[in-house]
């Protein structure tokens, strides 16, 4: 500001000079004092002119910074007016465009950054939810063997649902774990060439125990050979949790179908059983995370296999669909073929 105060100053003293040297070589050469007044008039004209264009120069910048901190004021405030007009093409109306365009970025940010933390708040209190039963259920089993008057039959008995809490909070615990790593990236998934069989197999092995106590019985069709870039280990997560799922849903004696095919773009895999039908205002909540659907009281889980299965696979570029009715249930997971 200074220096453009001493600007004005130089100009003005530039413009006084230039103005009155005329009459006065006038008036030193003894020119006709008519003359030498109307050299005067003159150099007074210019003089006034200089004077008048600065300050409508001043009042111009002024009102023009003025506009700026309306349009600035209007930013501050959550609000998107258009102080200069957006049809012209002035360089005050491309600053305006992209300071409103700088606003709508910084808003879009904070708004994530309130998604981000809101989402965290909700997941460290689904955590502490889940975790909250089985250790409420060691220490209530824990309290009760350290008393004196306990039988063995109830020693036997609390021992057991202590090993079950325990159990209960290490899969939990392991399940957790495999969430919040893949959520924060932690672990990126390494994709390598790899047959569609291996992590499917994988599966199985892990569940047939489970699906043998049941009498449930598993059959694997693969419609043809299917080779594509996959992570191995954790679409084998995937498509172990969804057996899991269907194991623990299917009735004894049940069945369980899983089928392979290809597309154009995409492998699938359809995992298919024959126990209750998912109601239709169920399937869009089974894959949110700790959601435990009607009539799964008795089953056993916390709700996070589904939202695990659905997470990696997403992951791969790939989605999952379900598939209800009498019959029983679908689950068809498509991942690309590249």
């Amino acid at each position: 500001m200074k220096r453009t105060n001493l600007l004005r100053k130089i100009i003005y003293i530039l413009a006084i000079m230039n103005s009155l040297a005329i009459p006065i070589v006038a008036w030193l050469k003894g020119a006709d004092l008519t003359i030498i007044l109307l050299y005067g008039a003159g150099a007074l004209g210019f003089i006034s002119m200089v004077w008048l264009m600065d300050k409508l120069h001043q009042s111009y910048t002024d009102s023009l910074l003025l506009e700026l901190s309306k349009l600035v004021e209007s930013m501050i405030d959550v609000r998107e007016d258009y102080v200069f007009s957006d049809v012209e093409d002035t360089l005050l109306s491309k600053l305006q465009n992209q300071i409103i365009k700088l606003s709508s970025i910084l808003k879009a940010h904070n708004k994530a950054i309130r998604t981000e933390k809101n989402e965290m708040k909700s997941f460290i209190s689904d955590i502490a939810h889940q975790i909250k039963t089985p250790v409420a259920s060691i220490k209530m089993f824990g309290d009760l063997l350290q008393e004196s008057d306990v039988s063995d039959h109830q020693r036997s008995e609390y021992l057991q649902m202590l090993g079950k809490s325990l159990d209960k909070l290490v899969f939990l615990t392991d399940s957790l774990i495999k969430m919040s790593q893949l959520e924060s990236g932690i672990i990126n998934l390494k994709q390598e060439v790899a047959n569609l069989q291996e992590p499917i197999l994988q599966a199985v092995k892990q569940v047939y125990q489970k699906a043998n106590k049941k009498n449930i019985d598993i059959s694997f069709v693969e419609e043809s050979n299917i080779t594509l870039q996959i992570d191995r280990n954790w679409t084998g997560e995937a498509i172990f949790n969804m057996l899991d799922n269907a194991v623990k849903y299917t009735p004894s004696s049940g069945k369980i179908i899983i089928t392979v095919r290809t597309y154009e773009f995409f492998a699938r895999i359809d995992i298919s059983d024959n126990g209750k039908a998912i109601s239709e205002a169920e399937q869009g909540k089974i894959f949110q995370r700790f959601y435990r659907g009607q009539g799964s009281d008795d089953v056993e889980g916390v709700g996070i296999g589904l939202y695990l299965s659905r997470k990696i696979i997403t992951n791969q570029g790939g989605y999952i669909k379900v598939k209800s009715d009498q019959g029983g249930n679908t689950f068809s997971v498509f991942l690309p073929l590249k």
